[in-house]
């Protein structure tokens, strides 16, 4: 079942429709041309579909005409009907045919959420360009692995939190003065008290899903906007985006101690989280995304040093 170009796709026609290609001559060639895995069609100089096999109709889910082909025109009304990015298509397929002597490559993305990778090869006739065959692959497989891996390089495995380098590449963000010129944040550097010992007596497994529940815990204490990164071990930061008073910090961190006051009960045990918070402002404190960090760590080492499970201003040491 496929739908039809010339009625912009309104019209579905039961079974097959594929004209036989008059490009690939021979049973052997018909076949091998029918059954490969990439679309294919070629496109002559009038703008007109000369010839396509089985899986451009396919990836497309079209049903093309043999005796009523659509010509680029045509394409294009219907690009702009399933692409979300119908205007490249349309750049390409106007570029001046000279271009066409060298491959042209194309990504599209339907609205439907197909990726698909296009190139263009020039069919020569004494040095003269006589025609376009355009490949077509499906890549959306691929690219949804690409993303996957992309999301994995940034969180974290166990907590699924976002990691260092996705905190460096934010921080790199907010402080260009270009992109945000006026940007605050209020950046917290978390430490658990003590999270040794809770591997120690309980186990690794344990002390992972300690982890995971105080990720958990933090990350509901926390407004919308803000950013909660696991750095390493037991170790967090906290983004408090547009924040440059110590009012709207103190305001989260007691939501923060509030919480994890209640504990959290793992292989039943009732464990209590004790949390020391260093804290560090933008452009106040520093201005460099690393500078920042160090400070408030050393705020945190201060907040350490006056009995743990406190917090401590950087301005304040």
């Amino acid at each position: 079942m496929g739908r039809h170009i010339k009625d912009n796709l309104q019209v579905e026609i039961i079974g097959s429709a594929v004209k036989e290609p008059s490009c690939a001559k021979g049973d052997v060639l018909k076949d091998a041309f029918n059954n490969t895995s990439i679309g294919i069609f070629y496109l002559g100089l009038g703008g007109t579909i000369r010839c396509f096999n089985k899986k451009i109709l396919q990836i497309l889910d079209i049903t093309l005409d043999e005796d009523d082909m659509p010509d680029f025109r045509e394409m294009l009304v219907y690009a702009n009907r399933i692409l979300k990015n119908a205007k490249d298509m349309e750049r390409v397929f106007l570029l001046p045919i000279k271009d066409y002597y060298e491959p042209q490559q194309l990504v599209l993305e339907t609205k439907d959420g197909k990726v698909l990778f296009c190139t263009s090869e020039a069919v020569l006739r004494d040095s003269l360009i006589e025609g376009i065959v355009w490949s077509v692959s499906d890549i959306t497989e691929h690219k949804t692995q690409e993303r996957i891996a992309t999301y994995r390089s940034l969180h974290d495995s166990l907590t699924q939190l976002p990691n260092r380098t996705y905190l460096f590449q934010k921080l790199d963000k907010l402080t260009d003065l270009e992109s945000y010129p006026h940007k605050t944040f209020a950046l917290l550097f978390l430490d658990l008290d003590d999270f040794k010992q809770i591997n120690d007596n309980y186990g690794h497994a344990t002390g992972d899903e300690f982890l995971v529940n105080f990720s958990t815990c933090i990350r509901n204490s926390l407004r919308v906007p803000d950013t909660l990164v696991r750095l390493s071990g037991d170790e967090f930061v906290v983004i408090l985006d547009n924040v440059d008073k110590k009012e709207l910090v103190l305001n989260v961190i007691e939501r923060i101690y509030q919480d994890l006051s209640n504990g959290f009960n793992i292989a039943n045990e009732q464990m209590i989280a004790s949390l020391s918070i260093g804290i560090s402002f933008y452009p106040r404190s520093a201005q460099s995304p690393r500078k920042l960090i160090k400070l408030a760590d050393r705020a945190m080492y201060s907040a350490k040093n006056n009995g743990k499970n406190t917090y401590c201003f950087y301005e304040d040491e």
